[in-house]
């Protein structure tokens, strides 16, 4: 709630009256009265001044007194009942009310308005209505309907000023490049037109055509500010040109991009809480039927319809930092280049006497990825494997190699045999030595673990593909071979369902 004229409603009575309830000093009250007294105001324009004219209400604007004295004449504003809490800031008061159902909150939030314009019409003080129709929290703006609008479009207003002032920097004759203007729009407007879209957007077949309006007016002006195209120019042809797709295509991209970040919280996240407990009343309250379940899910809230944009993925934890060096990797700042690398691994493998793993991944024209692994001892092959991983990139079928081969050394390993794992994807020999990422985290965390129970015998190093290396060959035919075979029921991994992402925008588009 806003309170109309601040400063300039205050009533000099009405103020030393609040100032005696709260039991000031009579000396202190005194002063203050002659302090607001006989204040004169006159208009001066150009070499004009008017008459002075002495003000009856008010406390004067720019001293520093005055926002004590006004925090004391609406202090009694803040101890009116009906909220669970009242905060203020100079002229604006915000209310927390706390129920079980909407609608609880919503009597509550009406009674104590009521209070408050009731004790408003006691103390002289008015409420602009019209400010509090819309509610500013970290950015995003609620209105009473709960539509967006009013957030969708200071956020398009924001937007448009940046188009502005990049089209001012550039004509059909000279000034920045249209890439370069792309890259802008890109980096700046795009981020600040969908501020919040997480919160607002309630999906493709429930967004207001108004709200898809105001962003595509905004994005076909950021394509005219791109290209220098004439006002009759079809969109469609701008948006092909320029390279920025339709709102509903972006709408729809952001959507399924919040769904893959949501898919890869923690466990114990309160938003997968949220979705969690939504997934469960929709299967208890409805038939198994998937059409039924997916009405039931469109009727549901915003969180639970665009959570399930994203398919079920590993979920990975919430892990703290590793801080370990019970495994040793090459440090990428002085990794060489791969043909010296090549060098030096066959160099390397004719006088190692420990055991040597070397794993590799691969990916079939049917999206399906396999593992392979060899391992050696003095140049002879010991042992070897091979999988399938389903749903997941080359990466995390490097990582699952790598496990399953170290797993066969472990039992071949003799005491005090040190074992050096040879994998040709640097990002995992990355990932080995820091924090397990997102995705394939739980492979990655047991490759670790199995380094942390036996401290200093077990190295990583890099063996660049397809040199020539025997035993990386080996393991890359294995690798291929693994992915030929039956796909299991394993769930898709993070990094696979980022990269399908990722490929659905062309495809719209």
């Amino acid at each position: 709630m806003d309170v109309e004229g601040a400063f300039d409603a205050i009533l000099r009575n009405r103020l030393i009256l609040q100032l005696r309830k709260q039991g000031w000093p009579d000396f202190l009250i005194r002063w203050l009265a002659m302090f607001l007294a006989h204040r004169l105001a006159s208009v001066r324009f150009e070499d004009a001044t008017a008459e002075a004219l002495e003000l009856l209400c008010g406390i004067p604007q720019g001293s520093p007194l005055s926002p004590i004295l006004y925090l004391l004449a609406t202090a009694a504003l803040y101890m009116l009942p009906g909220a669970t809490q009242r905060y203020g800031y100079a002229d604006d008061t915000a209310m927390l009310f706390v129920g079980d159902t909407l609608g609880e909150t919503t009597t509550q939030a009406n009674a104590a308005i009521a209070a408050m314009e009731e004790w408003g019409r006691r103390e002289g003080f008015a409420f602009d209505v019209k400010k509090t129709e819309a509610l500013r929290w970290l950015g995003i703006w609620f209105d009473a309907r709960l539509n967006f609008t009013v957030h969708i479009t200071k956020w398009a207003q924001n937007a448009k000023s940046i188009i502005y002032h990049l089209r001012s920097m550039s004509n059909t004759i000279r000034g920045i490049s249209a890439a370069a203007a792309r890259k802008a729009v890109l980096a700046v407007v795009m981020p600040t037109l969908f501020y919040g879209v997480d919160v607002w957007y309630p999906g493709s077949e429930r967004v207001l055509k108004g709200n898809l309006g105001i962003i595509q007016k905004t994005l076909t002006a950021a394509c005219r500010m791109i290209l220098p195209s004439w006002k009759t120019t079809p969109k469609t042809t701008l948006w092909k040109e320029a390279g920025i797709p339709p709102a509903e295509v972006l709408l729809e991209q952001l959507a399924m991009r919040n769904a893959n970040r949501w898919a890869r919280l923690d466990v114990n996240h309160p938003l997968v809480h949220r979705i969690m407990q939504q997934e469960h009343e929709i299967q208890h309250a409805t038939h198994p039927d998937e059409a039924t379940t997916r009405r039931t899910a469109i009727k549901s809230i915003r969180l639970f319809r665009n959570a399930t944009l994203a398919p079920a993925v590993e979920r990975p934890r919430l892990i703290p930092k590793r801080f370990s060096s019970a495994i040793w990797t090459e440090d990428k700042e002085r990794r060489p280049t791969k043909e010296r690398q090549a060098k030096r691994i066959r160099k390397w493998s004719k006088t190692q006497v420990g055991l040597v793993v070397y794993s590799d991944g691969s990916k079939t024209e049917q999206d399906k990825a396999g593992f392979g692994y060899a391992v050696y001892r003095q140049q002879q092959l010991i042992a070897q494997g091979c999988g399938q991983i389903g749903k997941g990139e080359v990466f995390d079928a490097e990582i699952n190699g790598a496990v399953e081969g170290l797993r066969a050394a472990l039992t071949h390993q003799r005491p005090t045999e040190g074992i050096t794992v040879c994998i040709d994807n640097t990002s995992v020999i990355d990932c080995i030595g820091t924090t397990a990422p997102p995705s394939s985290q739980m492979a990655f965390r047991q490759f670790q673990k199995t380094g942390d129970a036996h401290p200093g015998m077990i190295r990583v190093r890099w063996c660049p593909g397809h040199t020539g290396i025997e035993g990386n060959e080996l393991a890359d035919q294995l690798a291929k071979e693994g992915a030929k075979m039956p796909a299991g029921d394993s769930l898709p991994t993070v990094s696979y369902c980022k990269r399908h992402m990722r490929n659905l925008l062309p495809t719209a588009f």
